[in-house]
């Protein structure tokens, strides 16, 4: 949504600029000692910083919303300026310190001055709510999200771009059809300032691997009537879906016996196979109860062919607290379940709006589909290509995209070929090449398991929600100077320079 001025001074004495349109965010390490001991403290680094990088008015008062304790004691505020008890939750600021209390990092949106909004609150929440699904041309009543809400969120919030009291609303439904909505409805008006739709999909441009008829081991829950392809087996629920297009409903897949192997259902066994992969490698790598890591159930739906009245035969997607699978044309591609790298990917889509919850346009967009295929990377480490699996007719040379060399599916590898355009929320399908360079690149130096747990802890830790790719670069080095030294923070240095980032 925000383009932003990138700020950054990690390890130079100086402040280098990175100028691009349009607003601001910015990566600080304090060239002089801050230590805080309590949350006043905290709050009075952030202003002193803002004080510092603006030329506007006085800086904001601010407000602690979020703040974590890492496995090596970090600890990582984050804050949101606040105007008569609202948060303006469009800038974000979060405080990095160390187990002794001294500032590290500062990150975020630093030019924002006291924030004073035009406009009143003058409508109700549920009249908001009713504005935003009157939006969206979808009937209340009749929205429904299986078991959990379909109002995620509702609240009073400031627009700092708009400098006006909005309601932000987040809708996640099912039924009349999968969609994960964010709106922003004037809280005067009722005019709707911004609405979108968050579903996030893997790329399926080029060719593809899928459900091919192999057996395997498979968890299933036995009830009165049968058995139920869910997983209970982990602290996490896993379960698989069938969507019913002539309903709109989708029901989890269901036998009489142990055996499940009808076509209908084989969709829905590689995803919750696959699904038990991702959330073993998240578990047991990072301790990662489920995407948000409080064990919510992952679920997957599979035959979803069309969505919105657009073909989604070719396609995979996270919406907001579940998975979506298309079939495949069976033509190029196999049913998009069939593939651990695909649900990796999605998954992963999961974790990054739980942490990051990076935004899904230009840069920040083109990192969010970063980060999931580099744990797609991980998880299925035989190759550097993503989706091979889903292909009819496989061969070496078929996949969606590729870590090593994203350019032969047209994808850039470095800055000097990044592609501006208004498609695709801002290139981020295409522009994701670059930032999976330069993975691939620091883990050919540092190997993967070093890799693996530096891009964690920065997705986790440092990433804020519109970062740019100098962003993610200052964020990873943090990462690897925290976790293996000043060597390690060297190679992601080198990785990230080699594509053009600097």
């Amino acid at each position: 949504m925000f383009k932003k001025l990138c700020l950054s001074s990690l390890v130079l004495s100086s402040i280098i600029i990175f100028k691009t349109p349009s607003s601001f965010a910015s990566s600080i390490t304090p060239q002089e000692d801050l230590h805080v001991r309590n949350h006043s403290d905290v709050i009075k680094v952030v202003k002193q910083v803002v004080s510092q990088q603006q030329t506007k008015s006085k800086s904001p008062s601010f407000s602690i919303e979020n703040i974590e304790t890492d496995p090596l004691n970090y600890t990582h505020y984050t804050l949101y300026p606040k105007y008569d008890k609202h948060l303006a939750t469009d800038k974000e600021i979060k405080v990095h310190v160390n187990p002794k209390g001294k500032v590290i990092l500062i990150n975020g949106d630093f030019e924002v001055s006291t924030v004073r909004p035009s406009n009143q609150i003058k409508l109700s929440k549920e009249e908001a709510l009713n504005r935003a699904f009157k939006s969206i041309k979808m009937n209340r009543k009749q929205a429904s999200n299986g078991d959990n809400p379909v109002v995620q969120s509702n609240q009073a919030v400031i627009n700092t771009d708009q400098e006006k009291y909005i309601y932000d609303i987040e809708l996640i439904t099912l039924h009349p059809s999968p969609s994960h909505w964010h709106i922003q409805v004037n809280a005067d008006n009722g005019a709707i300032i911004e609405k979108t739709n968050l579903i996030q999909s893997a790329d399926t441009i080029g060719t593809g691997v899928g459900v091919r008829g192999d057996e395997k081991p498979i968890h299933i829950n036995k009830t009165s009537d049968g058995y139920r392809l869910e997983d209970i087996s982990r602290p996490s629920t896993l379960s698989a879906y069938r969507l019913d297009t002539s309903t709109g409903i989708a029901k989890i897949i269901k036998d009489t016996d142990t055996r499940f192997d009808a076509p209908t259902q084989r969709a829905g066994v590689d995803a919750n196979v696959y699904a038990g992969q991702v959330y073993d490698y998240f578990k047991n790598t990072f301790n990662r109860n489920s995407y948000d890591d409080n064990g919510s159930p992952i679920i997957s739906i599979t035959h979803v062919n069309q969505f919105q009245g657009v073909n989604t035969t070719n396609n995979a997607a996270w919406i907001g607290d579940k998975m979506i699978y298309g079939d495949g044309d069976n033509s190029t591609y196999l049913g998009f379940s069939g593939a651990n790298d695909i649900i990796a990917h999605e998954l992963t889509h999961g974790i990054t709006q739980e942490t990051a919850n990076l935004d899904y346009n230009n840069q920040p967009g083109a990192l969010n589909e970063s980060f999931s295929d580099v744990f797609a990377y991980f998880i299925d480490f035989e190759d550097t290509l993503i989706g091979e699996d889903i292909y009819k007719y496989p061969s070496p040379k078929k996949a969606l995209r590729s870590m090593e060399n994203p350019t032969l599916y047209n994808q850039p590898a470095h800055m000097n070929q990044y592609v501006r355009t208004n498609q695709d929320s801002g290139g981020v399908h295409a522009n994701s090449g670059i930032p999976n360079k330069a993975a691939y690149l620091t883990t050919q130096k540092l190997g993967k398991s070093k890799a693996e747990q530096i891009y964690y802890r920065a997705l986790t830790n440092y990433i804020t929600s519109n970062a740019q790719f100098i962003d993610a670069k200052h964020a990873l080095e943090q990462s690897a100077l925290d976790l293996y030294g000043q060597e390690a923070k060297q190679a992601v240095t080198a990785s990230w320079d080699a594509v053009g980032v600097k």
